[in-house]
């Protein structure tokens, strides 16, 4: 289930009535965080890790702005949830549903931004193959893969004689 259909079940309990409503709220909530902490442990481990590995975080614009909100947000929600024991809601059902949507407006705006301007340009940075090298030495390039097997073989050896030209290489035949 994502985020937003997951907040959107947690904020429809908020419109009912208190003992309509209620009942339910302890597993949304549950849910909701559940369904949160994984996509930002996903987030983390396939998009920020590899970008950051690569120092190519900031070649996306919106980047930085992008993970400061989450983190704001992230504060945010740890403070809902503070603020928001069953008996707080049981106080004021209505307080908890306006704190509740607050939280899911700027939700789905990072949702959006991360959608817009994150994921696109970090898919396409993170799936373009460049070619290795040392000290302006080309060490793979990826157009040789289509060309014939004796090519590779050459680029093979110029590639191992460019990493130690002192080692005796093995002939191409």
């Amino acid at each position: 289930m994502t985020i937003r259909a997951t907040t959107d079940d947690l904020l429809a309990l908020t419109d009912l009535q208190f003992d309509q409503g209620f009942p339910g709220v302890t597993n949304a909530r549950l849910k909701l965080a559940k369904v949160i902490a994984d996509h930002l442990a996903t987030e983390t481990v396939e998009i920020h890790e590899p970008l950051q590995a690569r120092g190519k975080a900031d070649d996306i614009p919106a980047y930085a702005e992008i993970v400061s909100r989450i983190r704001e947000l992230r504060v945010m929600f740890s403070c809902h949830i503070a603020k928001w024991s069953l008996a707080a809601i049981r106080k004021d059902w209505a307080g908890y549903g306006r704190s509740l949507r607050e939280i899911a407006v700027e939700l789905a705006d990072i949702l959006d931004r991360e959608e817009r301007d994150l994921f696109p340009v970090a898919q396409t940075i993170l799936t373009k193959v460049e070619p290795a090298r040392r000290s302006n030495t080309l060490l793979f390039d990826p157009s040789l893969l289509s060309q014939s097997s004796s090519r590779r073989r050459l680029v093979s050896a110029v590639e191992r004689y460019s990493e130690n030209p002192w080692k005796p290489q093995p002939s191409l035949g």
